[in-house]
């Protein structure tokens, strides 16, 4: 059996063969081979499969055979550990074939290689299977995660680094599945990979750092990257002159910085550095990631001021502002400032680094979600650095920009931030108050209760500019504000009033400044009842009763109730309320047109409720008096005037001289003029004059007709012509007549019946009181038969009030926007792992490498061993002689005589092998020999000459100069796979004599006719056919 497996072997060697052998059924002769217990048998089935196995002629006819079974079987049952490196080295070439059904990868190929991976196999076995298992994964035909326990394991516990970069480079494979990671975090790979990158291999390093980077993805796992310095050394491979290296490290930091514990720790150890130096790299995905772990390091209070130290921040202004062209960088880096802002004590650090300047910026892009972050951080910034920000040109273009957008919340924010700078203007700052009223369009118009009080304050601060008054109303902003309800906020209501008052102040603006809901606002603030708003009104109030184009629509708007209300509020009225309200009474009732709907209004009612206060200060009582005057000369009605008390206050004009508290007023002669026709207004009608009377009027008709020099200046005829028509109106009524006697009232109605008005008739006076009291004994007086007073025009409006200047002393908080922390993810792609030329032949092992059992010595009557010799391996062209003398004596020598190859390397095969005569030879009969050039002796069989060694390893690939043809089986061995080195073997001169006889062409007949001579030949001496047969295979070409 051992003969047939090793023909076998050799046969199965040439690929010429292969047809005919599968034909043959060369399956089914290795599986009833396997059966046997020997393990050279299956050493040598071993060898046969796996030659066969890399002829891909052949190769999907031997699957459909089944000889993948037979590798299977050699792989379950195997306890040599050749034949296991042999079975490995065929799985991983089926593993590479593409012929291979994915069914099979599955339930034979996998499963062997997991089993040849134990503890007991040889390196090289491992070698093989973790190459094998690196190319299946990689693949993703089939599911290896059955080959993670083992992968883990080793890469733990093997010392060869060729088995861990291939374990590495499996497991990489197989970590894009969130379920094989999770099996690989369970098997505990975590820290041997991060061990592993402490190897001198940079493609190692690489490996390592990518399924770092895989493995971070898992959060339930997160606790293991806190362990044994695995963040310290995610952080060492970021140094790594390597691109995807360090997007690796930053991808799997940014997916760590996702856990709270593991922020904390990569603060402790400075992280930050290392970022900064990776943002600087040419790469947007390496800008990005450190963009996003910037910012969850920042999510955390309290780490902010070590970051800012640190140099956090103009790294990621350099990166949103100059660096990177990516949208999504810009926000990442945005969101991390805006966390870092939360803590504003850092603010004075941030303005002085230009955050202003980087903000403002990045507020000019065309991206809302970049300018809904601006918005945020120019608002807080504002509130604290409003003359920084109005220093910057780029920084109020990016303010007023905000309040164009239609984003409400964006709009909310720029309305803070302009209201925060507008509280730090001044009128050097007139172009931005000018630039700020029209910026406010949105706002005013908005139905948004936030936003309207927001555009009240701003054009409250605005109104100190005179140009900003004159374009608030131009722009018609007032008229835009409709949402009364807001007026129900003292400060709100304070800052309308101001800037309603500010703008009023401006002659030429105040009768523009009305509109249709005007003192409905000035109602809802009154209606709050507040000392202060209500003196704003006041003052608004009578800084648009200034203006006499607006009284009409004053009293149109029913401005009186406003008046009551703030008079009737329950709290003590100050000398200033009291003289704005009896101003703005009084500037109403300048107006003719209107006098009538003010007496209906009850204006008189009012002066009525101030005239205790108005009284004590000569100004005040003088414009009451003269107010009430004047509606009594103008076509009102008198009854509601005598109604509501205007007898007292138009007397007071005077009485007061009978008064030690007002005795030092001295009235003007024209209020005595206006006086006397108002009393004779309201007293031409009956029923008003018992009231009249009563308040003393008649007293008050004969001080102003006949006046003590001391107290009244003379009166003048239209004087005492009203008072003796006024009184004379008493006459008619019955019930005054006693009254008129005993004030001898008589005398100054005869002294104007006596007075020459155009050439009458003047008469004795004696005859003219006669004549009245008979008109009276005899009831020949009528109701009423006293005319009304000629018209008096109404005095000029008052403005003495008016303020010089405008103000805006109304105390407005700073306002902030609500910051709130961002914790972001980021999705990195993953870059492909590569592989360097130099590492091919880690990843792709050889047959090469591969040996055969340990041969047996045959015994010394048959050949004689030459003692080993290591050789110096050289590349030089040779010719090797391979020749066999047997016994010329024997009964079999005529089938043997010596048989001569020669061997050419440029050819990297036997050129020939020919029966020759005899030749002298100093070795015994029946011996292989090998010579040098001086023709010592090397080796005396090939197991000598594979136990040659040399200083180092031969160039392998296909570029050396002299090689071996690629053979099937171990180096050194007939029908071996794998490269061969060129042992530069010396010829010894007794072939060397031989070198230049003429080369007969030998075919593959004759190669096996020779190999039948030596089999026959060696049978007939007992000798070992096996080493026989592996020396003529390791010669052949065939």
């Amino acid at each position: 059996d051992r003969t047939a497996a090793r023909t076998l072997r050799i046969l199965c060697g040439d690929k010429s063969m292969g047809q005919k052998l599968v034909r043959d059924g060369i399956v089914k002769a290795l599986m009833s081979l396997i059966k046997t217990d020997d393990s050279v048998i299956r050493q040598y089935c071993a060898e046969s499969i796996c030659s066969l196995f890399q002829n891909e002629s052949v190769l999907a006819r031997l699957i459909d055979q089944g000889a993948v079974g037979v590798l299977v079987s050699l792989s379950d049952n195997n306890t040599d550990d050749i034949t296991g490196d042999w079975c490995a080295f065929a799985l991983y070439h089926l593993a590479t074939n593409k012929l291979c059904p994915a069914s099979m990868l599955a339930n034979g190929i996998l499963p062997c290689l997991i089993k040849l991976c134990d503890t007991s196999s040889t390196t090289k076995t491992k070698q093989f299977c973790g190459a094998a298992l690196r190319v299946i994964t990689l693949q993703k035909i089939v599911e290896a995660s059955s080959a993670i326990p083992i992968l883990v394991h080793m890469l733990r516990n093997e010392t060869d680094e060729v088995i861990k970069t291939n374990c590495a480079s499996a497991l990489y494979n197989l970590a894009e599945s969130d379920a094989h990671c999770d099996s690989m975090l369970s098997a505990g790979a975590l820290m041997p990979v991060v061990r592993l990158t402490q190897s001198d291999s940079l493609q190692t390093k690489i490996q390592c750092a990518a399924i770092l980077s895989r493995l971070s993805l898992h959060e339930q796992y997160y606790e293991q990257f806190g362990r044994d310095d695995v963040l310290r050394v995610l952080l060492d491979l970021s140094c790594l002159e390597h691109t995807l290296t360090q997007q690796r490290v930053v991808i799997a930091m940014s997916n760590l910085t996702q856990f709270q514990s593991l922020r904390l720790m990569l603060l402790a150890l400075k992280a930050t550095d290392y970022i900064i130096a990776l943002a600087s790299k040419p790469d947007e995905q390496i800008r990005r990631g450190c963009a996003a772990i910037i910012c969850n390091l920042s999510y955390d209070y309290g780490g902010e001021r070590a970051m800012v130290a640190g140099g956090v921040l103009s790294t990621l202004l350099i990166t949103a502002r100059v660096t990177s062209d990516q949208v999504e960088t810009k926000i990442i880096c945005i969101k991390a400032l805006v966390n870092l802002q939360c803590d504003r004590s850092l603010y004075k650090t941030m303005v002085d680094k230009s955050l202003i300047w980087g903000l403002s910026t990045l507020a000019m892009l065309e991206d809302q979600n970049v300018l809904t972050l601006c918005a945020k951080a120019l608002c807080n910034l504002s509130a604290d650095f409003a003359r920084e920000m109005l220093k910057s040109g780029v920084a109020m273009r990016a303010i007023i920009r905000l309040l164009k957008q239609d984003n409400i919340d964006m709009l909310k924010d720029g309305g803070k931030a302009l209201m925060n700078l507008l509280l730090e203007t001044t009128d050097a700052d007139e172009v931005f108050r000018l630039k700020a009223v029209s910026a406010v369009e949105l706002m005013a118009s908005s139905k948004d209760e936030e936003l309207i009080e927001m555009c009240i304050i701003c054009l409250c601060f605005a109104s100190q500019s005179d140009a900003c008054r004159t374009s608030i109303i131009k722009l018609r902003r007032l008229r835009m504000i409709d949402a009364s309800t807001i007026f129900t906020k003292p400060l709100v209501s304070k800052a309308y009033l101001t800037m309603f008052g500010n703008i009023a102040n401006n002659e030429s603006m105040r009768t523009q400044l009305l509109d249709e809901y005007s003192m409905d606002r000035f109602m809802h603030i009154c209606n709050s009842h507040d000392p202060d708003l209500d003196m704003a009104v006041a003052r608004a109030l009578y800084s648009v009763t200034c203006a006499a184009e607006n009284i009409p629509i004053l009293a149109d708007q029913k401005t009186l109730p406003i008046i009551s209300t703030i008079w009737n509020a329950e709290y003590e009225k100050t000398k200033e309320m009291t003289r704005l309200l009896v101003a703005c009474l009084y500037n109403l009732t300048t107006c003719e047109a209107v006098q009538a709907a003010l007496v209906s209004q009850s204006i008189v009612s009012l002066f009525s409720l101030l005239w205790e206060d108005a009284q004590k200060e000569f100004n005040m009582c003088s414009l009451t008096c003269r107010a009430v005057c004047q509606l009594g000369c103008g076509n009102v009605n008198t009854t509601k005037m005598v109604n509501d008390g205007c007898a007292p206050i138009i007397c007071f004009v005077t009485s007061h001289r009978y008064q030690t508290d007002y005795s030092s007023y001295h009235f003007p002669n024209d209020m005595n003029e206006s006086a006397a026709a108002a009393l004779r207004n309201i007293s031409c009608l009956i029923p008003n004059q018992a009231t009249l009377a009563q308040a003393g009027v008649i007293k008050t008709l004969m001080d102003l007709a006949r006046p003590e020099k001391e107290f009244m200046p003379p009166p003048s005829l239209s004087i005492r012509h009203n008072c003796a028509s006024s009184l004379r109106s008493f006459s008619y009524n019955v019930d005054m007549r006693e009254t008129l006697v005993l004030t001898d009232a008589i005398s100054i109605i005869l002294a104007d019946h006596n007075v020459d008005r155009d050439g009458d008739l003047v008469m004795n006076g004696n005859l003219l009181r006669e004549v009245e009291a008979e008109s009276w004994s005899n009831g020949s007086r009528g109701p009423q038969k006293e005319s009304k007073a000629p018209y008096v025009a109404p005095s000029d409006i008052d403005t003495s009030l008016l303020r010089d200047t405008s103000q805006a002393d109304i105390p407005v908080p700073k306002s902030y926007s609500v910051l709130q922390k961002y914790l972001v993810y980021v999705y990195l792609e993953e870059p492909p792992i590569e592989t360097e030329e130099q590492n091919m032949r880690a990843l792709n092992p050889s047959a090469r490498d591969l040996v055969t059992f340990k041969e047996e010595v045959l015994p010394d009557n048959n050949f004689r061993l030459c003692p080993k010799q290591p050789v110096e391996l050289s590349y030089e062209p040779l010719h090797r002689k391979f020749f066999m003398e047997g016994d010329l004596e024997s009964e079999d020598s005529s089938h043997m005589s010596e048989y001569t190859a020669d061997f050419d390397p440029d050819e990297g095969s036997l050129q020939s092998f020919t029966k020759d005569n005899k030749r002298n030879n100093p070795h015994r009969p029946g011996s292989v020999m090998f010579s040098d050039s001086a023709g010592l002796p090397l080796a005396s069989t090939m197991r000598d000459r594979e136990s040659f060694s040399a200083t180092s390893s031969p160039n392998l690939g296909h570029s050396s100069k002299y090689t071996l043809p690629p053979v099937i089986g171990p180096g050194g061995r007939g029908g071996g796979g794998g490269e061969l080195p060129d042992l530069g073997t010396q010829i010894s001169p007794l072939t060397s004599s031989r070198r230049k006889k003429k080369k007969k062409p030998t075919t593959k007949d004759d190669m096996f006719k020779g190999l039948v001579a030596l089999i026959n030949h060696s049978k007939a001496k007992g000798s070992d056919v096996d080493a026989v047969v592996d020396r003529w295979s390791s010669m052949s070409k065939f």
